[in-house]
């Protein structure tokens, strides 16, 4: 099992993580090639994966946010193939972003998820992140 920041992606790849993100969420759009291609490049984005030989067995997506006050991070889509889990590979993944932060000195690492997650949530506590007593709100 290899952890790697997705530096170059083809059409396979990016089906891949559409299969995935379908795990995660009927709600999305589908992303083309392009569009992946863009968030790869971006300096705001990072998308990592954890691959078994050639199967994207996990990913996540670490958006990097440079405000005013602080240099932190955002953990977003974090999921793991059905086939895959309980095999500690979303730690993994949680554990590079970590990894990635504090080679950077990057104080901060935000992330959001549903209550009904039990398994996820208790992994995010098991990491040391912590419940924020702050609001979250959406314009939409």
């Amino acid at each position: 099992m290899n952890i790697e920041n997705l530096s170059k992606v083809n059409q396979d790849d990016t089906n891949q993580i559409n299969q995935l993100l379908n795990q995660l969420t009927s709600n999305f759009k589908i992303l083309s090639l392009d569009e992946l291609s863009k968030i790869i490049i971006s300096e705001s984005s990072m998308i990592i994966i954890a691959k078994s030989e050639e199967t994207i067995c996990g990913v996540v997506c670490l958006s990097i946010l440079k405000t005013l006050t602080s240099n932190k991070c955002q953990i977003e889509d974090l999921v793991v193939d059905s086939n895959y889990r309980n095999k500690g590979i979303a730690s993994k993944l949680i554990d590079f972003c970590i990894n990635y932060c504090l080679v950077n000195n990057i104080k901060y690492i935000d992330l959001t998820s549903n209550p009904k997650r039990i398994a996820a949530n208790n992994l995010y506590k098991k990491k040391n992140f912590q419940i924020r007593k702050t609001n979250i709100y959406r314009y939409t």
